[in-house]
């Protein structure tokens, strides 16, 4: 899903077999871009962007259908108002905006640096494992426990990692008070 905001340049009426359309073409505020777009009016910003004035500023809600096209499901009002009835996919409501300015809010779906680097360590923890299970049966013709597993793994993932524990403490940051 994705938000964007828009100030119409001109809305003009139009026809497609027998659906009803609506070409809207508009300045894309946050791309700083002049653009055009066809709704059609099974969409569910069609009701509201039909109606829509040149100047007027509406922040849209797209998503991806099925069929991996962006469409225009909502279109509110930059003052807040909900133009029009304005529904999703499936003939669900689109929730009425309050008061206030709506605005483009950016949503992220990438990881965090501090979640990548959580998840290469898993990674790294993971190979450990698997190349300890390896050293060890080369090792031995016979079953080992666990815990030799688990050592040896340790020992291959400091290797991986670089990390030292009795360095780690060292350079460890006192944060008991003096």
């Amino acid at each position: 899903m994705a938000q964007f905001n828009i100030k119409v340049i001109s809305v003009e009426p139009g026809q497609v077999k027998k659906y009803k359309l609506v070409e809207v073409t508009y300045k894309d505020l946050d791309k700083d871009k002049i653009a055009s777009r066809k709704i059609m009016e099974f969409v569910g910003s069609y009701k509201t962007l039909k109606d829509a004035a040149a100047g007027e500023v509406y922040t849209i809600t797209s998503e991806k259908d099925d069929n991996d096209y962006w469409v225009w499901n909502s279109a509110v009002k930059a003052d807040g108002a909900v133009v029009g009835k304005t529904e999703g996919p499936n003939g669900a409501s689109a929730p009425e905006a309050g008061g206030g300015v709506a605005r483009s809010v950016p949503k992220t779906t990438y990881a965090t640096s501090e979640e990548r680097a959580a998840v290469q360590a898993n990674i790294n923890r993971s190979a450990a494992v698997a190349r300890a299970i390896e050293f060890l049966e080369a090792q031995n013709a016979g079953g080992f426990p666990l815990a030799d597993v688990l050592k040896v793994a340790k020992e291959i993932d400091r290797y991986i990692s670089g990390k030292d524990p009795v360095q780690g403490l060292i350079d460890m940051q006192n944060d008991i008070p003096d």
